[in-house]
């Protein structure tokens, strides 16, 4: 624990008082997060073009696997005519000649996708037209990349969520789904319909089902891993083609217990399917500031005691993934910077310092030189 402690003293010397890295550290020889954990899960990371540019080395080094996010339908899809493929061509092209696995994310996100998928001129469209539109869409992305994205987040965050909603659907306790446009045009079964899709496009893919907030207190509060449980069994049960979940680790200093996301991953992995961390970052900010952001002062900068209680948490958490590696496949970061990370504007506008795979190795090289 020694050269741990004279790590991190030297790392808070370096980023003390700096809200942007300037500059991609150097690295030693010494083996990424991807080699030290390949005993227990893949590691790996959302990319952008500026990491497949800039910060190579960095993905190189860490990712064995990486998660290509260009599949949001209205940046893939947006007009009814219209696909722009050469982002994601791009990426998966860095990956797969790097040996890289990836990740596809996602083909349906009902709280943002456009308004005119839902649209037949001035009126909604009708339940039959909506339910091709969405054959065509999967249809057409999968089978291009058939055999070089061999997961897919099909379906992201169909759970209704009471603390924490993004758009303006509305959530009751009661609800299970959602009630977005393909929950209200098609009802429940659309996840069913895309799931098939996607399994009819590429048969040898891995089919995931992506959720948020289904970690910890508030989730079993809210209902919302029942709900999500249920909806996933249900699923099974109809011989859904469906592999895998994918939990969204938007995690913060003091949110959720690690003790959670072993329970999590023990629950859904009892229905016999793969478990996937799929968005792993942590603010530096309680999780109180997602209901009163007002309420939580604003760092200053990333001080020595914010990365203490940082660093504590990102060990407590890779600690519960090696617990639950059995049941894991993988652990993928949402990004690899802070200055790009979107918890700098959500909930709302301030500096934060989630420390994704760039910044925390120096940790991780530290823990594993003193286990």
């Amino acid at each position: 624990m020694k050269t741990f402690s004279i790590l991190l003293l030297l790392f808070s010397s370096l980023f003390a008082g700096c809200s942007e890295i300037s500059a991609p550290p150097v690295w030693d020889e010494s083996p990424g997060l991807k080699d030290k954990y390949k005993d227990h899960f893949l590691v790996g990371s959302m990319i952008q073009d500026s990491d497949i540019t800039d910060a190579s080395s960095v993905v190189e080094r860490h990712c064995s696997i990486v998660t290509v996010n260009h599949f949001y339908w209205g940046v893939v899809h947006p007009e009814m005519d219209r696909y722009d493929f050469e982002p994601g061509d791009r990426r998966v092209r860095y990956a797969l000649q790097r040996g890289m696995k990836v990740r596809g994310h996602p083909l349906l996100f009902g709280t943002i996708d456009p308004d005119w998928v839902f649209m037949d001129g001035e009126e909604e469209v009708l339940r039959e037209v909506l339910i091709q539109r969405m054959e065509d869409h999967i249809q057409t992305i999968v089978s291009r990349y058939r055999g070089k994205i061999q997961y897919w987040d099909v379906v992201n965050e169909p759970t209704a969520d009471v603390f924490f909603n993004l758009g303006d659907e509305p959530s009751s306790i009661l609800d299970t789904y959602k009630k977005h446009k393909w929950y209200t045009i098609i009802g429940e079964e659309y996840v069913e319909l895309a799931l098939r899709f996607a399994h009819e496009a590429d048969p040898d893919a891995r089919l995931y089902v992506n959720e948020n907030n289904i970690v910890g207190p508030l989730g079993i509060l809210s209902l919302k891993r029942r709900n999500f449980f249920n909806m996933i069994k249900g699923l099974l049960e109809k011989e859904v083609p469906l592999h895998g979940i994918g939990i969204q680790g938007h995690w913060s200093y003091d949110y959720p217990p690690a003790d959670d996301v072993v329970e999590t991953v023990e629950l859904f992995s009892s229905l016999g399917l793969d478990v996937q961390i799929t968005e792993l970052d942590m603010s530096t900010y309680s999780i109180v500031r997602w209901a009163f952001p007002d309420l939580v002062p604003v760092h200053p900068a990333y001080t020595p005691s914010v990365e203490q209680k940082q660093t504590e948490r990102y060990d407590a958490f890779f600690g519960a993934f090696r617990r639950c590696s059995d049941q894991l496949s993988a652990v993928v970061f949402w990004g690899l910077s802070d200055p790009t990370s979107w918890l700098r504007t959500q909930p709302d506008e301030r500096d934060d310092w989630p420390r994704a795979v760039r910044v925390i190795s120096s940790i991780f090289d530290a823990f594993f030189a003193s286990s």
